[in-house]
């Protein structure tokens, strides 16, 4: 079945190329329209109604998240296009969306169309909101979400994540309510989320990362350690020693 797709971005050699990689490698989609600025492309996606839009962050205009934030509920996929590696868009990976980092890559353009695809049914009962991803993308550190479960609304609030720790290709989420959640994905995954220049979270062991906020006690000599609110005692690995210190002693100690 074909699917109606919708490209809006104000670089034409963007949208030339896009489009070129679309109609070359995925005949099973239909570009229906393409637009430069936000309120064309707004019209755009209301006339034509997408089952994939490919949306750029930076417009003359306003941004992509402006667009999302007039759509609301949407039974489209979103796949953001930017030339720039940004931490509020990372999130997105593990959500219900995807981005694409300019030049974009086959490889890339792939995985995030074979994402929708596997998505395409849920999206049509299921309208997307985009609040928490648009929140997420201004709110201070402690007030972002981390989404569960791409396919519910099921999400946490920062500040309630003590600590997450590895087991296999799952991690645990240890909450400050006594709560473990079990998610399929690897710290990996989550560390390139959840950590970054803020060091709210930290990985301070191959198993794990903590929230910063929750650490009660510091152990600095022989073996160093740290204990978390929650009475978790996490190591701290002597070739790192030093580095994580460092760290903790800049953001704990003004």
């Amino acid at each position: 079945m074909i699917m109606k797709v919708v490209i809006i971005d104000d670089e034409e050699s963007s949208i030339q190329v896009l489009s070129i990689l679309l109609q070359k490698y995925f005949p099973y989609l239909e570009i229906v329209g393409t637009a430069y600025n936000i309120q064309d492309g707004e019209d755009l996606v209301h006339e034509c109604e997408p089952d994939i839009l490919f949306l750029d962050i930076q417009m003359p205009d306003g941004s992509g998240f402006d667009l999302l934030k007039n759509l609301g509920s949407n039974n489209c996929s979103v796949i953001f296009i930017t030339a720039y590696d940004q931490y509020a868009i990372k999130a997105f990976k593990i959500s219900a969306v995807d981005y694409l980092l300019k030049p974009i890559s086959l490889t890339d353009l792939q995985s995030a169309i074979d994402k929708c695809l596997v998505m395409r049914d849920f999206y049509k009962k299921n309208p997307i909101s985009y609040e928490d991803l648009l929140k997420n993308a201004t709110a201070k550190q402690h007030e972002k979400v981390l989404v569960l479960n791409k396919y519910s609304d099921e999400k946490i609030i920062y500040q309630r994540i003590i600590s997450i720790e590895a087991d296999s290709n799952y991690v645990i989420i240890h909450t400050n309510q006594n709560q473990k959640i079990i998610l399929s994905k690897t710290l990996k995954e989550i560390e390139e989320v959840v950590c970054d220049e803020t060091y709210y979270f930290l990985r301070i062991h191959k198993s794990y990362i903590i929230n910063t906020q929750h650490i009660k006690s510091i152990q600095k000599k022989d073996t160093a350690s740290v204990t978390l609110q929650n009475g978790q005692i996490i190591e701290i690995p002597q070739r790192r020693k030093s580095e994580i210190l460092e760290i903790l002693n800049h953001i704990l100690i003004p």
